[in-house]
């Protein structure tokens, strides 16, 4: 074999080599940004298409998944309560999709009392994603209201930060604290009044949950 091709074949071994390790370590990133378990539960991404029957036939293929959280600690029963629109039409929209798939994994044996690394209940999700279906049927399941998460803040208090004033009138309702402070020392009143000047598009939902809290 002449000089000329073992270049090529030698060029092509490195390049082979090369493609393997970006490969690698895109999955390396995929994985550190998605959760290694949640790519490997399947229930958590028909959660995340808010799909019902999937879920329950995922349930039903694998029980165990029920529980089983991804690396950040977090229950498909949380991802459940977990949507990222401030939207409130495609919120609700997604809610009302996901209050059965949360029935769904209650019945089932989910767990209401499980915290994910930052400490955040399944009710801590609700109350930040401001779903009030969902956040009623972890309450009425028997979920604690007033637990804190690692910076002390309670559901109420981030239903209050995000202005959502629907969460946080059923966490009142049903008999949440609102006299706790946070590690700030701040309470879920305090929190809703510096809030309101911040995000001014949002002040009637926070003068709402003012007036409930007062």
């Amino acid at each position: 074999m002449n000089r000329k091709y073992k270049m090529i074949i030698v060029d092509a071994m490195i390049l082979f080599a090369i493609s393997g390790v970006i490969a690698a370590a895109m999955l390396l990133t995929q994985r550190l940004i998605q959760g290694k378990s949640s790519l490997e539960n399947l229930m958590i991404t028909t959660i995340i298409q808010s799909n019902k029957e999937k879920t329950e036939a995922a349930y039903n293929e694998n029980k165990e998944l029920i529980n089983q959280a991804d690396e950040n600690g977090r229950t498909p029963l949380m991802w459940v309560a977990y949507i990222n629109f401030r939207d409130d039409n495609n919120r609700k929209s997604t809610e009302e999709k996901r209050v059965g798939i949360a029935k769904f994994l209650i019945e089932k044996g989910a767990d209401i009392k499980a915290v994910d690394n930052d400490k955040w209940s399944t009710l801590h999700w609700a109350a930040w994603s401001g779903l009030p279906a969902i956040a009623e049927e972890l309450i009425n399941a028997g979920i604690e209201m007033s637990g804190a998460d690692k910076d002390g803040n309670t559901p109420l208090m981030l239903a209050s930060i995000r202005g959502n004033a629907d969460v946080a009138k059923i966490l009142v309702e049903k008999g949440a604290d609102k006299t706790l402070k946070n590690k700030n020392g701040k309470t879920a009143l305090e929190l809703a009044t510096e809030n309101k000047a911040a995000y001014k598009e949002k002040a009637t939902s926070y003068d709402e949950i003012i007036s409930i809290l007062q």
